[in-house]
């Protein structure tokens, strides 16, 4: 992950001003994924580090469990086919 820039911005809705930060999803070195974050202008420099963090580590756990629900699914598809064959078999 790399924040790509922060920029000062008023939020119209809140009536204050914030803290707009651009943060690039990376993948072997290419961006696969452009996510925007708004903290109050007054958040510190750690706070917006740690939750950073912890958007991606949420950001790598869901791409796991969807890696594992990709694989699951096909073994799923293999065994309905399997079923799908096998119903009526004579031998």
């Amino acid at each position: 992950m790399r924040v790509k820039k922060v920029v000062k911005e008023f939020s119209v809705p809140d009536n204050a001003k914030i803290l707009d930060v651009h943060v690039e999803f990376l993948k072997e070195k290419k961006v696969v994924e452009f996510r925007r974050f708004a903290f109050p202008f007054n958040t510190k420099e750690k706070a917006i580090k740690l939750e950073l963090k912890k958007v991606l580590a949420t950001y790598n756990s869901d791409h796991e469990l969807a890696v594992k629900s990709a694989k699951a699914e096909k073994v799923e598809e293999k065994a309905d086919k399997i079923v799908k064959n096998l119903a009526g078999l004579s031998i």
